[in-house]
């Protein structure tokens, strides 16, 4: 026989579960603990099997928290008292878990609708989030004190680069929009900006000079024997402090100037 193991259901059937080791001792009161026990559902029939004793069924009867199943007879429908003494399986023993696919338990109609149904003062059907134990979630952080719901958690977001047409990435951070003249990349850009006194100002991004700056440096070349600057550097803080634009200067061989661009 061949059996695939799963992690949850099919329509109709309960899905093959893989073998867990106990990891402690099982009780004559019928209980056992694994390391994931949302595996099992109520009325699912599992196997117990140890290194020297022979696969036993028994019926999953609770599962009461992640670890813990609670197991009786084979056909029980007392869940709540039905239990089964399952001693015998010890973690000394190598006793594991595991069951096979199986046909999952009908439910009759009329069932379903009461066992959705939540009392006074709600009074209504209940369709709420629950996690994979069916514990209520109407809190972010579980039991365990762990978050289930990420709804006010800090996100942290790394930087974006925006690529529009209008968009400069030139402006400091304290500009707040920019956009061009008309709407294309390469027209004259404005930028909304606010100033350390908090009041917004427009200025105009395609300026060859900053609107700020508090140093200056400037580098010479010699051209057709004369001394000619070549590049102009804006500094804010310093010239150790933050370059805010660069002036390239152009010259022809006779020394003229013909083309100054910013970067």
């Amino acid at each position: 026989m061949v059996v695939v193991f799963g992690i949850g259901m099919f329509e109709k059937r309960f899905a093959a579960v893989a073998p867990q080791l106990l990891t402690s001792d099982g009780t004559v009161a019928g209980q056992i603990t694994v390391a994931d026990a949302s595996l099992y559902k109520v009325k699912q029939t599992i196997s117990l099997q140890g290194t020297s004793l022979g696969p036993a069924q028994f019926q999953v009867q609770r599962v009461p928290n992640i670890n813990t199943i609670l197991l009786g007879p084979v056909g029980s429908s007392n869940i709540l008292l039905d239990r089964s003494d399952v001693s015998a399986y010890t973690v000394a023993a190598g006793a594991f878990i595991f069951s096979i696919e199986q046909q999952r338990t009908g439910i009759p109609e009329e069932q379903i609708e009461r066992w959705t149904y939540e009392e006074e003062p709600t009074v209504a059907r209940r369709v709420v989030i629950v996690d994979k134990m069916g514990n209520k979630i109407d809190s972010v952080v579980g039991p365990d004190g762990k978050l289930r719901l990420g709804v006010d958690t800090s996100v942290s977001i790394p930087t974006l680069d925006i690529e529009l047409d209008a968009f400069s990435k030139n402006p400091p951070d304290n500009v707040i929009a920019v956009g061009t003249e008309d709407g294309t990349k390469t027209g004259i850009k404005h930028a909304l900006k606010i100033d350390s006194n908090g009041d917004a100002h427009v200025i105009n991004m395609g300026a060859l000079v900053p609107k700020e700056f508090d140093d200056i440096e400037i580098t010479y070349s010699i051209i057709a024997g004369q001394k000619v600057a070549t590049t102009v550097q804006y500094f804010v803080g310093g010239l150790a402090g933050t370059l805010v634009a660069t002036l390239t200067l152009t010259y022809d061989g006779a020394a003229d100037l013909i083309n100054v661009a910013r970067t």
